[in-house]
């Protein structure tokens, strides 16, 4: 899958981080890419944006300091948001064990741009 800026074009995604410095990069790297993109600061931040639109997928940090993903996942399925979720972290989490939350991926950090756009475009899809 290639990495032109279009890749992403008509998506609508959702990037919760608590890090200022990773959010601001994720969520320039996916508009440059051609998604609309809403941030969250944090697990609960998630679920309000969560309860104000409807993105194509979510791509969240796994250790939040209110709450971890797991915890807006499950809070978010009970809205109903079906968006798709991909797992972000640096710390070493079992990725069977996040699939079976219900997580569609898990990508460590640092994060490979080819790999994170080709994720997020493949996740999209199967949407």
């Amino acid at each position: 899958m290639g990495t032109e800026p279009g890749l992403l074009k008509g998506l609508h995604l959702l990037v919760v981080e608590d890090d200022d410095n990773g959010r601001a990069i994720l969520s320039d790297l996916f508009s440059y890419f051609g998604a609309n993109v809403t941030v969250a600061i944090n697990a609960r931040d998630g679920l309000r944006k969560l309860r104000q639109v409807n993105p194509d997928v979510v791509v969240a940090d796994v250790r939040l300091r209110d709450h971890n993903a797991p915890w807006l996942l499950r809070e978010a399925r009970t809205i109903p948001c079906q968006a798709p979720f991909v797992a972000v972290t640096a710390y070493n989490f079992d990725e069977r064990t996040l699939r079976a939350q219900g997580f569609a991926a898990l990508l460590r950090k640092p994060l490979d741009r080819d790999s994170l756009l080709g994720t997020v475009a493949t996740v999209a899809k199967r949407r």
